[in-house]
């Protein structure tokens, strides 16, 4: 199956300018399955999205659809076929 992977301007550095990376993944796949086989063509940009011990960065959220993962079932949450999953980095300051 086929998920749409949308790359911030600030990690597009580590997919050659690509704004979208098309993924083929198996179905049933989770966000953790995407994000590896998403590692295996581009190890840089995972470098930047997960931590060494594999979990989200603190300041990267991630969304399936509309759903950010952190509000269901992390990195467990189910991609759907043809799902847009958005990478973003998190806003703060005052």
């Amino acid at each position: 199956m086929s998920v749409l992977v949308r790359i911030p301007g600030a990690l597009r550095q580590f997919t050659d300018n690509a704004r979208t990376l098309d993924i083929e993944v198996g179905q049933g796949c989770d966000v953790a399955q995407l994000l590896a086989t998403l590692e295996a063509q581009n190890p840089a940009l995972v470098r930047r999205i997960c931590d060494e011990r594999g979990d989200l960065r603190q300041h990267v959220n991630v969304f399936v659809g509309t759903v950010n993962i952190r509000d269901g079932s992390g990195l467990s949450t189910t991609v759907p076929d043809g799902a847009e999953v958005y990478v973003l980095p998190a806003v703060s300051g005052g």
